[in-house]
């Protein structure tokens, strides 16, 4: 289910950022919304797949449990 929501050629990093930015106001500064992205990455303890690709059936990439 969560491989509809997430791009498999994206890092978990990209990935990340991209909703990070289609989710927060125009009015914040870029720079803000990759920090925040960053600082869910460490919450969640993807640091080490930060810059692995999400990949999936056809394609290595994170694993389940990272997906989740």
């Amino acid at each position: 289910m969560q491989d509809d929501v997430l791009y498999l050629y994206l890092t978990m990093r990209e990935t990340l950022v991209l909703c990070v930015v289609l989710r927060l106001s125009r009015m914040m500064a870029q720079e803000d919304k990759v920090a925040a992205a960053e600082a869910v990455m460490v919450k969640l303890g993807l640091c080490k797949c930060a810059d692995t690709v999400v990949g999936g059936p056809f394609m290595r990439g994170i694993f389940d449990g990272e997906r989740n």
